[in-house]
């Protein structure tokens, strides 16, 4: 699963570089050496969404003989969350390595899925396989924000800091609860038929987390305070559901020390 590599690779470069550990430095290398062998489109850009599962595959102990079993197919889907996420660890893992071919890469990654799944005044779909799909969902709009974020720091270009204000913008115009602070995980008018818990408008306790720290840097790229009023009032609104969280409370803690140590 591509969201699974990308977290692990940001989690061990950031543990590498900040315990100056060099093993941890090295499986970040591991994980990205497969990820750019077998999920990235080394052409277009972009990251697909998985590898099928194969454990006689996954199970063989050496290269060689996995060169002689057929891998497993290719998710040929690009999600757009994914990919936000990965271009925010392949930006590290360029820096890390000092590798400006991964940074180019993953700023044409972020543009390829950018332009297929964006659509002006309704952010991002979820996800694209010839055509864009599934739209009005938040997790899509902060991941991407996000993305634009680390595109914008890396180059200074004032388009990625505008994208990340336009999908901000309209996460807060159609997900945000102005009575009770915080974001619904969908539009009302998501543009997709409610299936399952998607009947319901619900409140994901980590993604709302994660988006106080992206507002807030948000606020800080664009100078437009509303940004970081919204996340305060976020950060207000997920505290009382903080401690029965379990292991998910870390996105509470993370967002309250990010703001302590502004």
């Amino acid at each position: 699963m591509l969201e699974t590599n990308a977290a692990m690779l940001h989690l061990y470069l950031d543990a590498g570089s900040r315990l100056g550990l060099a093993r941890f430095t090295e499986r970040g290398a591991d994980i990205l050496r497969y990820v750019q062998n077998c999920l990235a489109d080394p052409v277009d850009g972009g990251w697909w969404g998985s590898q099928q599962a194969d454990p006689a595959y996954y199970a063989t102990a050496s290269h060689d003989g996995r060169r002689k079993v057929t891998p497993p197919e290719v998710s040929r889907v690009l999600y757009a969350d994914w990919n936000a996420t990965m271009v925010g660890s392949a930006l590290k893992a360029a820096a890390v390595f000092k590798d400006d071919g991964l940074r180019d890469f993953a700023l044409k990654s972020f543009e390829r899925v950018l332009l297929a799944c964006y659509r002006p005044g309704h952010g991002v779909a979820h996800y694209f396989d010839g055509e864009p799909r599934v739209r009005g969902l938040f997790a899509d709009q902060m991941a991407m924000t996000s993305a634009a974020l680390d595109a914008h720091d890396l180059t200074g270009n004032v388009v990625y800091e505008m994208m990340a204000q336009e999908l901000a913008q309209y996460a807060i115009r159609t997900m945000w609860d102005a009575e009770a602070g915080g974001f619904f995980d969908c539009a009302a008018d998501a543009s997709e038929p409610a299936v399952g818990l998607m009947r319901r408008r619900l409140k994901p306790f980590a993604v709302n987390c994660d988006a106080v720290r992206t507002l807030r840097r948000l606020a800080g790229a664009s100078g437009a305070n509303d940004f970081r009023v919204v996340a305060e009032r976020t950060l207000d609104a997920m505290a009382p559901l903080a401690l029965g969280q379990g292991p998910l409370a870390a996105h509470y803690v993370l967002a309250v020390r990010a703001g302590a140590l502004r």
